[in-house]
């Protein structure tokens, strides 16, 4: 499940060798001389190996008081290749093996070096949420309803509730396949992303957007990349509203289909999505300069248009208390009063 994540890299950072007599240690495969795996170190040699599965017992000798090493080859080394086969050997000169002693794993990750269920979790999400703290800030200042927010950090997270995450959880589940398709397993890029019903929604949303996309299957790329590049900070944030109105009613949708035995329809998301922007946009701003059917002709304009008239009461704003600010450093003079009470 972790590897599934994407988590396996980290994990497999934080545990090492410690290295004994090299019997339970594969010489090409693990990470056992404070490095990297020795076949991604030494690729070329790795291809060059005999004995490619081989443990690291199994290709040295204690002999005279020191460690003698036996590497087997397919052919003789070219001149270019013998600097790597030195560096090699060097590395294998200060492996510091132990007779007599086991080989054991070293938890490197707390104050102690000792593994705990805590330590690893701590590990596995450390990493996780550095790389999206930036999505999460883009996410959290998005002016929408708290059950599409929370649904999108679920969709970002995967702790969504799909068939396949059921499965994860020891649920039986009698059908794998996505309700609106019927035709792939119900994973969290399956059912937002990959599915053809899904396909169709986005297409509907760039066409009335009047922008061509390329759909990422993964969600926090797709999350990520979805907006406009020459836009203000300020367009790109009702992007993401949008964004976040679609995720929501792919999964309300989804809901309605499996417990209420709704139809599966494509218009119908795409109407609720265009709806709910927009009444949002309605309760969360103070201007509201167009009609939802202006709202259904031309989306960019409308957005264009709301940050304008925020601009407009800033500045506004900025006068205003320039106005009160020299009433006050003037003694209250009139042509003031008359500019404050304009204003007001």
């Amino acid at each position: 499940m972790w590897a599934l994540e994407g988590w396996a890299g980290n994990f497999e950072d934080a545990v090492k060798w410690k290295v004994g007599d090299g019997r339970e240690i594969s010489f090409w495969e693990d990470s056992w001389l404070n490095c990297d795996a020795l076949k991604r170190g030494f690729p070329r040699l790795f291809s060059l190996s005999l004995v490619k599965d081989a443990k690291v017992t199994q290709l040295v000798v204690w002999s005279n008081g020191v460690w003698v090493w036996f590497l087997d080859w397919k052919r003789s080394f070219f001149e270019w290749e013998k600097p790597s086969e030195c560096r090699l050997l060097r590395n294998l000169h200060r492996a510091g093996l132990v007779l007599g002693e086991k080989d054991r794993w070293l938890w490197e990750v707390g104050e102690f070096q000792k593994y705990s269920v805590s330590s690893a979790y701590t590990l596995l999400r450390r990493d996780r949420e550095e790389d999206l703290s930036s999505v999460y800030s883009r996410l959290w200042r998005c002016k929408t309803l708290p059950f599409a927010l929370l649904t999108t950090w679920r969709v970002l997270e995967n702790r969504i509730v799909t068939t396949i995450n059921l499965e994860r959880q020891g649920i039986v589940v009698d059908n794998l396949l996505c309700c609106l398709c019927g035709k792939d397993d119900e994973s969290h890029c399956h059912l937002f992303f990959d599915c053809r019903f899904d396909w169709l929604v986005w297409c509907l949303c760039f066409e009335w957007l009047g922008v061509t996309f390329v759909i990422h299957s993964d969600p926090v790329s797709n999350f990520i990349q979805f907006g406009m590049c020459n836009a203000s900070g300020q367009v790109n944030e009702f992007w993401r509203v949008i964004w976040v109105g679609v995720v929501s009613e792919i999964w309300k949708h989804r809901n309605n289909v499996i417990f209420n035995w709704r139809k599966v329809d494509v218009s119908e998301v795409f109407v609720m999505v265009q709806v709910k922007v927009w009444s949002l946009i309605y309760s969360k701003s103070r201007f509201m300069m167009f009609s939802y059917s202006n709202w259904c002709l031309d989306p960019v304009v409308c957005m264009r248009l709301t940050i304008w008239c925020f601009v407009m009461w800033d500045c506004l704003m900025i006068v205003l208390g320039l106005c009160l600010f020299g009433r006050f450093l003037l003694g209250g003079r009139r042509i003031w009063d008359v500019f404050c009470l304009f204003f007001l």
